[in-house]
């Protein structure tokens, strides 16, 4: 395949991106706000969850190989 196919082949590929991102049902402002503020709380929430679960855990296997070792 020649460079004259490559250029045509490159041309038809981003002409039908650009169709596509056309059809996109982007956000509005609001919506963009408001799924950006839910997606921010549920990663601090879940990080608050891990750091519990992370705590917990440590002091039940610290006190777990306190008691044994003893």
């Amino acid at each position: 395949m020649g460079a004259k196919g490559w250029f045509a082949k490159a041309g038809r590929f981003f002409r039908e991106v650009w169709a596509e991102i056309k059809k996109v049902a982007w956000p509005t402002r609001r919506e963009l706000t408001v799924y950006t503020g839910v997606t921010l709380l549920s990663v601090v929430l879940v990080g608050i969850l891990v750091w519990v679960i992370d705590i917990a855990s440590s002091g039940a296997f610290k006190w777990l190989i306190s008691a044994f070792t003893k």
